[in-house]
């Protein structure tokens, strides 16, 4: 199966580096904006420290916005004035309720070995396609920006693609809508912007993983203390978001962000990190030091990266986006 069962760490530590698999949960808060609570309590972030929403467990916005990890590719961002509870957390049958207000989940990988489902109310949708996906309580629908869900509610289902939404009444209708209208809202902006950011660190963490030369063998969420956040790391080369941007895993990030040897002067030089059609040098060298590879760890409810001391300086590149 190749599902992803493991978080890591890119550190800055000479020696050879170190691996271990352990199992980890959907629902790590990673993201936070504003006021939220979990389970009614203020929710406060700590660098290199994620809060996790355990099954049955609720997490609130007031003026506030959230940014949920799910299983690996699956990102839920939560609008303010919302609220969500986990149902079911394992990394192969993941689910959850939008009690109030609206979510947005973009999923840039889903696996045929995972599921994830998304209830409001009496409904229940299912996504089966990378894509992105609107879930509002408020108003009661579910819309599918791209990709491809299944809407269950009362005995009856529809199927949804690009372009079209589900008004969860007895009926179960569905209707086209216009996605381009929502585009200025601020969930939709802050969502994007978020994924332009996770799109970026992913260049650098697979790059800074190729480096260290570890192995993949599964899809993962990478912790990379560069830029202090997680991000993911695709097994099967690339995968592309909703949003436009591209995620590299660390046999192909090489293919497209290709090394750029300038001719060095009498005082020396070192070759630059430069995106092929990406954009400009992201201001990493090779030569600062390979990375090594360790577990994070989840206690007591927080998943826990490896401290960032000794974290490399690479600066997040100006490209990423997929051709």
């Amino acid at each position: 199966m190749r599902t992803a069962t493991v978080l890591v760490s890119l550190l800055a530590v000479p020696a050879s580096f170190a691996q271990q698999a352990i199992s980890v949960q959907s629902g790590m808060v990673h993201h936070i904006r504003g006021q939220v609570e979990r389970e009614g309590a203020p929710l406060t972030m700590e660098t290199g420290k994620f809060p996790m929403v355990e099954q049955g467990q609720t997490l609130t916005t007031r003026v506030g916005l959230a940014e949920v990890l799910l299983t690996p590719g699956v990102f839920l961002r939560l609008g303010a004035e919302s609220s969500m509870r986990m149902l079911q957390t394992a990394l192969t049958d993941t689910r959850l309720e939008i009690a109030s207000g609206s979510a947005l989940v973009e999923v840039v990988e889903m696996s045929k070995f995972t599921r994830v489902g998304v209830r409001i109310g009496e409904s229940e949708t299912v996504m089966t396609k990378p894509g992105l996906y609107q879930f509002d309580a408020s108003a009661r629908r579910v819309s599918v920006y791209d990709g491809r869900a299944t809407v269950s509610m009362g005995g009856r289902s529809v199927e949804l693609k690009g372009g079209r939404q589900a008004i969860l009444t007895p009926e179960l209708a569905a209707a086209k809508f216009d996605g381009k209208s929502r585009q200025t809202e601020p969930l939709y902006a802050w969502s994007r912007g978020r994924a332009d950011l996770l799109a970026q660190a992913n260049v650098s963490a697979a790059t800074a993983l190729r480096s260290s030369g570890y192995r993949m063998n599964s899809s993962m969420w990478t912790f990379f203390p560069g830029m202090g956040l997680m991000t993911f790391l695709p097994y099967s080369g690339y995968a592309r978001s909703a949003f436009g941007w591209g995620y590299y895993s660390p046999s192909a990030v090489w293919q497209y962000y290709a090394p750029r040897y300038e001719q060095p002067s009498y005082g020396g030089g070192r070759p630059e990190w430069s995106g092929m059609g990406g954009g400009g040098n992201t201001g990493y060298s090779p030569s600062r030091g390979s990375g090594s590879v360790s577990a994070a760890s989840v206690d007591s409810g927080r998943a826990s990266a490896p401290a960032a001391a000794s974290a490399p300086a690479v600066s997040a590149p100006s490209g990423g986006r997929g051709r």
